[in-house]
């Protein structure tokens, strides 16, 4: 009889609960095969970094940060149901990136702050917007992956630029093949707190495990 087990993603961090792994992880997207049972899960996020590393590694967290701010604020100005699932979804990920990212540098990570300026446009320029932005991060992504020396840098840039490719390829059919707004699918804009509340809501289970093994 098959038993339920606990895997743990090997790029965030982030537990799951399952007959079987996931094909992605549910909080930053990384690919099945970065998910290992949780007995087997190590933290190799203490790295002595080069330059270059670092350098990069502080350009991908302005950039996910940014991200994850835009999307937070799109979320809030579509009434299309499924387009603000995807925007929320995106919005989750692109901060479990931040997160990573800061674990690696050794930094407090920064808050992602419902900016309501920064999405300022249509639904439609809004998923332009959303399709520029995966393209820029699958270009610098793989740039950085090519410069990176360290094993676990090298190991989160090419899982970040299979997870942004991802997120290029469902913005960019959301962009060559809109949904319509019905009745079904469309609703009223959140109210300020509720979306505030989206990074709350990411529990950093990656601290917690931390503190149980010290």
């Amino acid at each position: 009889m098959q038993r339920v087990q606990v895997f743990r993603c090997i790029i965030c961090g982030d537990p799951y609960i399952g007959f079987e792994k996931p094909a992605n992880c549910p909080l930053c997207g990384a690919h099945e095969q970065y998910m290992a049972p949780s007995a087997e899960w190590r933290d190799s996020n203490k790295v002595n970094l080069t330059e270059i590393s670092r350098k990069n590694l502080e350009a991908a967290l302005e950039l996910e940060t940014g991200d994850a701010e835009f999307y937070l604020c799109a979320s809030g100005r579509t009434r299309n149901g499924e387009t603000r699932a995807m925007f929320r979804v995106l919005s989750r990920a692109e901060s479990g990136h931040a997160s990573v990212i800061c674990r690696i540098l050794g930094k407090e990570k920064p808050a992602i702050r419902l900016l309501r300026d920064i999405c300022r446009m249509d639904e439609d320029e809004m998923m332009r917007e959303a399709d520029r932005k995966e393209n820029r991060a699958v270009r610098l992504y793989t740039e950085f992956l090519s410069q990176a020396t360290e094993p676990r840098v090298r190991q989160l840039f090419k899982a970040l630029v299979e997870i942004e490719s991802d997120h290029m390829d469902i913005v960019s059919r959301e962009v060559s093949e809109p949904v319509p707004v019905s009745k079904e699918n469309s609703g009223n804009l959140p109210e300020d707190d509720e979306l505030k509340s989206l990074d709350k809501d990411e529990i950093e289970f990656y601290d917690s495990y931390r503190l149980h093994e010290d």
